[in-house]
């Protein structure tokens, strides 16, 4: 009678601990992002590099994802009114702080200017940007070393159009992450560089970070979480291994 009692006692205790297991690993996170290859696009093995980095920590920390991508105003708008719980890959900025708590870095890129090839543009100081029309992407977070005031932009709705402004003389420089210029322009002209090039040095630097609304109550938790889970995918070799998947020389950190 008593092995009986004990058996009922552990199946009872296995399908509650199996219950429990479940329900915490069946929440799933809506998360968005525009397309910002090669980081983030639904074009891409696992969405891309960013998405790749961020779904896996996200798995390890015990949850699960649901991607949609879409234009970027509209996918920092979902996130901040919390209709979506977050965002795959965003630029710090202190306006945006106030709607999103911020992962650590997901991983580091550098901001460069595409100008045409066949115009010479030399600029041996960033603050000599004020002499030149830009196209500034909307909502996006460039942060130019010169005051918005004091430089001649053009709002554009993506990098495409951007590259047709300057093409029609429109606008003289288009601030974009390296790589993902590099991306876009390869994926149009295979000789991009014969058309179009980088201007002068690097604007500068810029971690990428996962970010959650703040309109979720338990949004420190999956930071917090992910941050933990994120370490951890960084010191058992699976980040090294996500970078080559994706064909992107790991950083020399990793």
């Amino acid at each position: 009678m008593e092995r009986l009692l004990l058996y009922k006692l552990a199946i009872c205790a296995y399908f509650i601990l199996t219950s429990f297991t479940r329900a915490v690993s069946a929440e799933t996170l809506y998360l968005v992002n525009d397309d910002f290859p090669p980081y983030n696009s639904a074009s891409l093995l696992k969405g891309g590099l960013a998405t790749d980095i961020v779904t896996t920590a996200l798995k390890r920390a015990g949850y699960e994802t649901r991607i949609e991508f879409l234009p970027w105003s509209r996918a920092l708008k979902y996130a901040k009114t919390g209709r979506a719980d977050g965002v795959l890959g965003a630029w710090h900025t202190e306006e945006r702080a106030k709607n999103y708590l911020y992962s650590t870095p997901l991983l580091n890129s550098k901001l460069r200017l595409v100008k045409l090839t066949a115009k010479e543009i030399t600029i041996e100081n960033l603050e000599a940007l004020s002499v030149y029309s830009i196209g500034l992407l909307r909502n996006y977070a460039y942060e130019l070393p010169v005051a918005y005031e004091d430089t001649n932009t053009t709002v554009i709705n993506d990098f495409y159009q951007g590259l047709e402004l300057l093409r029609r003389g429109r606008i003289d420089l288009l601030p974009e992450e390296e790589n993902v210029a590099r991306h876009q322009l390869q994926k149009i002209y295979p000789k991009w560089d014969e058309i179009y090039n980088f201007a002068g040095p690097v604007l500068g630097h810029k971690a990428l970070h996962f970010v959650i609304s703040k309109k979720r109550k338990d949004a420190d938790t999956i930071i917090r979480r992910f941050n933990e889970a994120l370490a951890q995918i960084k010191s058992d070799g699976t980040l090294a291994q996500i970078y080559r998947d994706h064909n992107i020389p790991p950083p020399d950190d990793l």
